[in-house]
């Protein structure tokens, strides 16, 4: 007990600013073993081909997923796809987007400035990325020390205690780690920066301050919409605990709050946001679906702010949705429990502190709703999660030094979950995906040889995972490995399927299950009321394509025709089966075979 104290005692020195920011790039350094990730493949080659790095041969051959229209002359790397319903449909019949994907999908982000950090990156570096993770690790150390300041600024002894708890936190690797996902800490990072300035301006009568917070916050939206959770904290701050009369803390919450809801109004009036999707649901076009994912969707991401078990578990298993959110509830009651029970051995400042931050923190849930609860986007709803689980620490550490035993083990729930896990979690998980590039080149290698598939077509015949039915071509086309003119997909459900064969030129795919919209892969890109419709018929690349024998996820029956029989058709057919991807023996006419479902490389 007495070591414990002594450590606690210590804390207000370990913290300082400078020292966190050396801490926080010691924890990530594992994250530079790091390559190109998913969606850096795409961002990669769009803005090479900007930066005139591509032969027009090779610029010809890249996988058209992403929209790359410039802002100010700079690639937006984050339109994916931009609701246009005429260039959607003759992309899919070229092949170039997945056969399933809604007319109307939008996956569309406002963020300039984080394009523009992809520019300076590829200008300075180039395809090694080693120097990229450097500049991820830099953002890290500034959202550190932004963090460190607001935290210790904002709470008495539970200050220091809240900062360490926010630096280990293991939430954050993967935004530091995946180059794409680098916008959030951006985002964020000048926000807190903005939050600062504020209440420099508000508490110590510094008048630089509001002009300059404001600055701050727009830089911080224009690098993605991370930024919005700084925005919610002012809010939070000048609602629960900022000094002076209510006229006087609406009127400086007013700017900031203009400031908000002109970039929400341009965000949506130039066609940004999501739409069309099960993945990303803009609650601003459809606020049904958005509030029915949002109430499970919730207690998952608390979880996994407040708990041992991250959201991504629920992602890669539907099955355990349901246990993650009732975890998720439990820990968030529990915690609630905990702080009602040690605040009154808690000091003034400290009260003061967290009467705003714990509620900024559970507000700041707001804007990521609006996709998958995963860790990532735990960076916002970290700050309050750290301050409540200081004050957590700090009491249970007074109510055992004053002789209540049982505090002990809630002294000990939280120094393992948030004090000891976090650094095997940042050590090990990158090395674990850093692997994956590897896992790729032998699984390509494994599947074509040295052969070069440039000018050819190939056929998955399912695959539900995102790594081998999307990024698989686009990584050929980063390495140069001969990369197929097109990719195609029959089914991404995460299901069993039969493939039968009623003709020489067609293969029939059933989904064992409610639909082709089963799974991340399916769902990113439609559902059974936005996507192709049951009676649908379309051309995609070298297939006719005829959906049929509609079920609550959307079609059930996918029946894949070529122009000649399968055997003298140059389509290369390939399925994913026990982790291999390999040459599918066509069944005879007439005759069907199962195809059981077996998790991908990324395990989807």
């Amino acid at each position: 007990m007495t070591g414990l104290l002594a450590w606690l005692g210590r804390l207000p020195s370990m913290t300082r600013p400078a020292k966190m920011a050396i801490f926080a790039g010691v924890l990530a350094a594992p994250t530079l073993s790091l390559g190109f990730i998913t969606d850096d493949l795409m961002m990669v080659m769009a803005v090479e081909e900007r930066l005139g790095r591509l032969t027009e041969a090779e610029a010809a051959e890249i996988p058209v997923h992403a929209a790359t229209e410039p802002l100010f002359g700079v690639p937006n790397v984050f339109t994916f796809f931009n609701g246009d319903v005429d260039e959607q449909r003759q992309l899919r019949a070229a092949g170039e987007r997945p056969w399933w994907s809604a007319p109307e999908l939008r996956l569309s982000f406002w963020r300039p400035l984080s394009s523009l950090l992809w520019l300076v990156d590829l200008s300075l570096f180039g395809r090694a990325p080693l120097g990229h993770h450097l500049h991820s690790l830099a953002w890290n150390s500034a959202l550190i020390i932004a963090a460190t300041l607001l935290l210790r600024r904002s709470l008495g002894s539970v200050g220091p205690v809240a900062a360490l708890l926010y630096l280990l936190d293991d939430n954050r690797w993967m935004a530091v780690g995946w180059l794409s996902n680098r916008n959030a800490i951006v985002a964020l990072s000048l926000g807190l920066f903005g939050l600062l300035a504020h209440l420099r301006w508000r508490e110590d009568g510094w008048r630089a301050g509001a002009p300059l917070s404001l600055l701050l916050f727009a830089a911080a939206l224009t690098a993605g919409e991370f930024g919005l959770g700084a925005l919610i904290f002012l809010g939070s701050y000048e609602l629960f605990g900022a000094p002076g009369r209510p006229v006087e803390r609406a009127r400086a919450l007013a700017p900031a709050l203009i400031l908000g809801l002109c970039w929400a109004a341009f965000y949506q009036a130039s066609g940004y946001g999501a739409s069309g999707s099960l993945v990303y649901i803009d609650p601003a076009r459809e606020p049904g679906m958005f509030f029915a994912a949002a109430l499970e969707r919730l207690p998952i991401l608390l979880g996994t702010a407040l708990g041992p078990v991250p959201g991504e578990v629920a992602t890669a298993d539907p099955r355990l949705v349901g246990p993650a959110a009732a975890l998720g509830a439990l820990l968030s009651l529990g915690l609630a429990l905990g702080l009602r029970l040690v605040w009154a051995r808690l000091e003034d400042a400290d009260r003061r502190g967290l009467r705003w931050l714990v509620p900024g923190g559970l507000l700041a849930t707001a804007p990521v709703l609006a996709t998958l609860p995963m860790g990532r986007l735990c960076l916002a709803i970290g700050l309050g999660a750290a301050a409540a689980l200081g004050a957590l620490l700090v009491g249970a550490a007074k109510a055992w030094g004053e002789g209540s035993r049982a505090w002990g083990l809630v002294l000990l729930g939280v120094l393992g979950v948030h004090v000891v896990m976090p650094p095997l979690i940042w050590l090990g998980m990158p090395l674990l995906f850093s692997q994956l590039d590897r896992s790729i080149d032998t699984l390509w290698t494994r599947s074509f040889g040295g052969e070069d598939l440039r000018g050819q077509d190939v056929l998955v015949v399912t695959s539900s995972d995102l790594a081998i039915g999307m990024y698989l071509p686009w990584w050929a086309q980063l390495h140069r490995r001969g990369a197929p003119s097109t990719w195609l997909v029959g089914s991404p459900a995460r299901a069993d399927h039969i493939l039968s064969r009623p003709a020489a030129d067609t293969l029939r795919l059933d989904v064992v299950g409610e639909g082709i919209y089963d799974g991340m892969f399916a769902e990113l890109l439609g559902h059974a009321g936005s996507g192709p419709q049951a009676g649908d018929t379309f051309a995609h690349g070298p297939l006719t394509i005829t959906v049929s024998d509609p079920g609550s996820a959307g079609p059930r029956r996918v029946e894949l025709r070529v122009d000649e029989p399968y055997e003298t058709s140059p389509l290369r057919v390939m399925v994913w089966r026990d982790g291999a991807l390999e040459p599918l023996a066509l069944p005879a006419v007439g005759e069907s075979m199962a195809l059981p479902w077996s998790p991908g490389l990324i395990g989807m």
